[in-house]
């Protein structure tokens, strides 16, 4: 099934008829400047390692002369908190970290940007939900 890859190279999962229904993703995406759920136009995601702490993710913006800006969200449904994203260098270590304790990261990438992420995870640390980074926070659409 030519879904099933996607979802495993973006999401981090494999489909929900595995867990009954669910899909229990490692990561989910938002379009941080059109306000909606998904990737942004010209973005493509990679989960290119999944261990117990943490998730390695590296999103790219293939457009050259503008832009995206990317929210990721820990799990499918938020049941997941980052504790804090590193980014990383050719080599896999870390350039700097910065703190998240939240279920949210916000990313900008520039035009043509890259941003190899290695994202320190509390699994099963907060209630699913279908919460949005913009439910109850007003217009200014800040997440935690």
């Amino acid at each position: 099934m030519a879904i099933e890859g996607l979802a495993q190279l973006t999401l981090g999962v494999s489909l929900g008829l595995y867990h009954g229904g669910m899909l229990h993703a490692a990561v989910r995406y938002y379009d941080g400047e059109a306000r909606r759920p998904g990737l942004p136009p010209a973005v493509a995601a990679l989960v290119g390692g999944l261990r117990a702490d943490a998730t390695d993710l590296t999103l790219v913006n293939l457009d050259q002369s503008a832009a995206r800006e990317v929210i990721v969200q820990a799990g499918a449904f938020g049941e997941h908190r980052f504790d804090d994203a590193a980014l990383l260098d050719p080599g896999g270590d870390a350039i700097a970290t910065v703190p998240v304790g939240g279920k949210w990261l916000r990313v900008r990438l520039g035009p043509g940007g890259a941003a190899p992420l290695r994202l320190r995870v509390d699994r099963y640390r907060l209630a699913p939900s279908y919460e949005t980074p913009w439910a109850g926070r007003g217009r200014s659409g800040r997440g935690s």
